[in-house]
């Protein structure tokens, strides 16, 4: 029997010391990092814990407690120290406990770990059995996973575009806070019903159609549809994707949905503009053309094609259709508009030229085009225009242009014919004058004696309108010479020409009783003869008129209006009234009596032609007893300074 006892006790140890192999096989063995804590310090370790620390041998860590395994605190900012002896208490009167730990590896990095503390008796003792698992990575990516879930929150929040989830039938599973707002609803209101009801009645047909593409590749869809709004009715245009199962089926749809109010109302008006734009192109005939820069493509509206005789499906839409249809004679002008356009040196292209129709024959069009688009670098990429007929117009203006033509080679051919039966009229009237004065001067001499004071007195009469005829016939010759004679220009020195003419028609008298003034006068381009002729008659006239003023002034100077250089006589004479304006440059046109002031009538006559064979016009001015004013201009050199800015033709000097 007692052999018996000592049979099973040898098995009951092979047993304990086979167990306490496997236990043992299995602690040294385990991936998990096992260790032994006995009175707060480790006594016992396996390998995967030697590596959990990263040190090389037991030794490094039997024998010591775990806050020397730990930084100063954790953390939630507790005592490592404290926080692990009331653990390692309460675990022992508990039995197990479960908790993430912050330990410090050899090398001095941090590791959490997920630490299980559990309760057992080893050689008759309460120890605890600990095993430690890293969990660094799992935090840092429940961390990610915290970050990335807030960012996604914090992009659906604050997101304007309308994200939703619903199932198949409909019913959302999820809204947007934005698309919350935008139909005035909580999310409670909107969670399980369906979103139809929100859409127009007119778009839900459409709508179910298109969520149709969504259960077969490629599981998504586009919509636009109105929706009632918190602002009434809204166009929203959705893209669906659709979300499939284990078995590919689909089990819920999400949807991003965005307002395109705005869009579509442009695009509405755009429609509406364009409709009418083409009516109105419809009705004026127009043609329209579209030019891409870049490919050179261009389209050619119907009535582009149809104002040449050609349906629009003869003509290729390209560039060089248009190119072989325009004149060889106008092509190069064109294109020189067309490039200074392009080119952004004009605001728009406009050309007049003509295009080759069907028949053959050529048509006259207006052209208008105008940059629409343009690249970064602001070079031209697309060019629209339109061309108008303008055959029956250009006709008319050819037309026109010849009996304009005509009539202006009729009108010189009489002007010449007029002004030579003027200089012959003239030139043959000098002879019976020459023989009236010079027997009228033999008589007076020879037979003065014989004749009483009454005789005499009219043989002075005869005498003086003979020498007044004279003067006439003299001028008139000037007058019809002016409208023969070739222009001879030259730089003329205009102040020192007045002064000369001054000299030369003032006597010794006027000299003395009229006040000149005479400012610095630019200089002129013109026949220097012709021109002191000008000044001449209007200088006379100035000292003539002036005669009788107790303090008479002339005043002579210069001013520029609108390119051209003005010059003005003005005086303090008698005057005129200002309705005789345009009679004092027509011919044998007087306004004051012969015995006031003598004269033919021809002088400013010749003026006025001498000025306007020199490309300027001239003008006068006056008030009955306060003078009068004369102004004429000439072409301005580039050189010419500027005397003033406008002329003031009310004020007297």
């Amino acid at each position: 029997m007692l052999e018996e006892l000592l049979d099973e006790r040898r098995k009951a140890e092979l047993l304990l010391k086979e167990s306490e192999e496997a236990f043992r096989s299995l602690f040294d063995q385990s991936a998990d990092a096992f260790s032994l804590l006995n009175d707060n310090v480790l006594i016992d370790c396996n390998k995967a814990t030697l590596k959990f620390f990263g040190v090389r041998k037991k030794a490094d860590l039997i024998g010591k407690s775990p806050w020397q395994f730990s930084p100063a605190t954790q953390p939630d900012g507790t005592s490592s120290y404290d926080k692990a002896r009331n653990i390692i208490k309460e675990t022992l009167e508990r039995g197990n406990r479960k908790f993430e730990w912050l330990h410090l590896r050899a090398d001095g990095t941090k590791v959490t770990a997920e630490v299980m503390l559990t309760a057992i008796y080893f050689k008759g003792e309460k120890i605890l059995h600990v095993s430690l698992r890293d969990i660094t990575e799992r935090e840092k990516m429940e961390q990610n996973l915290k970050v990335s879930e807030e960012r996604y929150r914090m992009l659906v929040e604050n997101q304007h575009d309308l994200i939703v989830k619903v199932d198949t039938d409909g019913r959302f599973l999820f809204v947007s806070p934005s698309y919350c707002r935008i139909f005035g609803k909580t999310q409670d209101e909107l969670l399980g019903n369906t979103f139809l009801p929100l859409v127009h009645p007119d778009d839900r047909d459409a709508t179910e159609n298109a969520m149709k593409q969504l259960y077969h590749t490629p599981y998504s869809c586009y919509v636009e549809q109105r929706a009632l709004t918190v602002d009434g009715w809204k166009w929203i245009a959705w893209t669906d994707s659709a979300i499939l199962d284990k078995n590919n089926k689909v089990a819920e749809i999400i949807g991003v949905g965005r307002d395109i109010t705005m869009q579509k109302e442009a695009e509405i008006a755009l429609r509406e503009n364009e409709k009418r734009w083409m009516l109105a192109l419809a009705g004026t005939g127009d043609g329209v053309w579209d030019w891409n820069i870049t490919s050179n493509s261009v389209f050619y509206s119907k009535g582009w094609a149809e104002m040449l005789g050609y349906k629009q499906k003869e003509l290729a839409n390209n560039y060089r259709t248009w190119e072989k249809l325009v004149h060889p004679e106008d092509l190069p002008d064109v294109l020189k508009m067309i490039k200074k356009h392009v080119d952004g040196k004009s605001p728009a292209y406009i050309a007049e030229y003509r295009l080759l129709a069907k028949n053959g024959k050529y048509i006259w069009v207006l052209d208008r085009g105008k940059v629409v688009e343009k690249d970064k670098k602001g070079k031209a990429l697309r060019m629209i225009g339109t061309h108008s007929d303008i055959t029956l117009y250009k006709e008319s203006q050819m037309y026109l242009e010849e009996r304009v033509a005509l009539r202006t080679s009729q009108l010189e051919a009489a002007n010449k014919e007029l002004e030579a039966f003027s200089y012959s009229v003239s030139h043959d009237l000098r002879a019976p004058l020459r023989a009236i004065t010079g027997f009228t001067r033999i008589i007076s001499d020879q037979y003065a004696g014989s004749f009483d004071d009454e005789a005499q007195r009219i043989f002075n009469v005869i005498s003086e309108n003979a020498g007044i005829m004279d003067r006439l016939i003299t001028e008139l010759l000037d007058f019809s010479r002016v409208g023969r004679n070739t222009i001879n220009r030259s730089e003329v020195d205009m102040h020192k020409m007045v002064e000369d003419v001054i000299k030369e028609t003032t006597d010794e008298a006027n000299s003395e009783k009229i006040i000149f003034k005479i400012d610095q006068l630019p200089k002129a381009y013109a026949d220097r003869n012709l021109l002191k002729q000008v000044w001449v008659n209007l200088i006379s006239n100035a000292i003539k008129f002036t005669g009788k003023k107790e303090n008479p002034h002339i005043h002579i100077g210069a001013l520029t209006e609108k390119g051209k250089v003005v010059y003005f006589v003005k005086d303090n004479g008698v005057g005129f009234k200002s309705e005789y304006t345009n009679k004092v440059f027509q011919v044998f046109q007087r306004l004051h009596k012969s015995d006031e002031f003598e004269g033919t009538g021809v002088g400013l006559a010749i003026a006025q032609r001498i000025i306007h064979r020199h490309e300027g016009w001239i003008r006068a001015d006056g008030k009955p007893g306060k003078g009068a004013s004369f102004y004429f201009s000439l072409p301005m050199n580039i050189n010419q300074q500027t005397y003033g800015n406008a002329i003031d033709t009310n004020k007297d000097e």
